[in-house]
C-alpha cells in the first residue's frame, strides 16, 4: 500500500491533520472516521480505491489534529463547522463525502445544511444521528456535567506499546488485531512508561443535549445527494433501527449489506470499495 501524504489544515482556532492517499489530479473523497477513530481507519479503503484522491480528515482531538483548549468540549453538532471550514481550506467546492460511526453522523449534518456543497453521499453503518427523546433532556445535561467533573479525577491508561494497546481495542471493540494495530500505531503516544491515547478523554463525556429525532430528519430531508447506505450485518443495533426510522427522509437512497461488524470498511474493504466505486461512477 502506498503511504499517504501528512496534511496540515488550519482552521478557526485549530490546527487538523488528514492522511491523503492519490494524486492531486484525481476524483476527491472526503472520508470521515468514527468515535475514538483516526485517519487510518481509511487505509485498507484508500488501497482499493486508487482512482480517487481519498483525503481522511482527522476530527478536533482525534489523531493528530489539535486539541480545542481546556474548558471547551466535544459536541458532534460543532463537528460540521469544522469539516465545512476544512472543505474551504482544501479548495473542495463540492465534494464525494463518506462518513463512518460519528462521520456519518458529521455528514448527515453538513449535507443537511449545504446540500449544494456535496456530490455524493456515503453512510458506512451509520443513518443519521444519536437523537434522544425531548424528555430526557434534562438527565442528559445532568450526566455531562457529572462526567465532566469526574475527568479531574481520571488518569489515561499506559500500554508498554502500541501492541498491547492494540490488544486493548480489541478487547473492546470488533476489530482484528492487525486492524487494530493500524489504529493504534497512530492513535496513540509516547509517555513514560509507555504508549497512551491521542485522542482527548473529553470526547467520553455524554453529550449535554442530542438531537431529537425530528431534528435529525429534518437534516436528512434536506440532503438533495444521492446516498448510499452500507449496513454492516453485525452492525450497531442503534444504527439499524434508526435506518428503519429514517430512510424514508432520504429522496435519493441506496442501500447494500456486507458482512462484517461495526468497521466493515476495514473488515471487508474490498467488498466496500467495489460498492463505493460503483455508486460513485452510476
Amino acid at each position: 500500500m502506498n503511504q499517504p501524504v501528512e496534511l496540515e489544515i488550519e482552521i478557526t482556532g485549530l490546527t487538523l491533520t488528514a492522511q491523503v492517499w492519490g494524486e492531486a489530479d484525481r476524483p476527491a473523497i472526503l472520508a470521515i472516521h468514527g468515535w475514538l477513530d483516526n485517519a487510518q481507519s481509511f487505509a485498507p479503503l484508500a488501497a482499493r480505491l486508487p482512482e480517487y484522491r481519498l483525503i481522511a480528515l482527522e476530527l478536533p482531538g482525534h489523531g493528530h489534529s489539535g486539541h480545542w483548549p481546556a474548558g471547551m468540549y466535544y459536541h458532534f453538532v460543532d463537528c460540521a463547522r469544522v469539516v465545512l471550514e476544512a472543505m474551504d481550506a482544501l479548495g473542495l467546492a463540492t465534494v464525494r463525502l463518506v462518513g463512518h460511526s460519528l462521520g456519518g453522523a458529521v455528514a448527515a449534518l453538513v449535507a443537511g445544511a449545504y446540500p449544494e456543497r456535496i456530490a455524493k453521499l456515503v453512510f458506512i453503518d451509520a443513518f443519521g444521528t444519536l437523537v434522544d427523546a425531548p424528555e430526557h433532556s434534562p438527565q442528559s445535561l445532568r450526566n455531562h456535567v457529572q462526567q465532566w467533573g469526574d475527568l479531574k479525577a481520571k488518569s489515561m491508561p499506559v500500554y508498554p506499546d502500541t501492541r498491547k494497546a492494540a490488544v486493548a481495542r480489541v478487547v473492546v471493540g470488533d476489530l482484528d488485531f492487525d486492524n487494530a494495530l493500524l489504529l493504534t500505531e497512530r492513535g496513540t503516544r509516547q509517555v513514560p512508561g509507555g504508549v497512551t491515547w491521542r485522542t482527548d478523554p473529553r470526547w467520553r463525556v455524554h453529550s449535554a443535549l442530542r438531537l431529537t429525532e425530528a431534528q435529525c430528519q429534518a437534516f436528512l430531508s434536506a440532503i438533495t445527494a444521492p446516498v448510499l447506505y452500507i449496513q454492516a450485518s453485525k452492525g450497531l443495533d442503534f444504527v439499524r433501527q434508526g435506518a428503519e426510522l429514517r430512510r424514508a427522509c432520504v429522496a435519493d437512497l441506496r442501500e447494500v449489506e456486507i458482512a462484517g461488524g461495526h468497521h466493515v470498511h476495514m473488515q471487508n474493504a474490498a467488498e466496500v470499495a467495489g460498492v463505493i466505486r460503483g455508486f460513485l461512477e452510476d
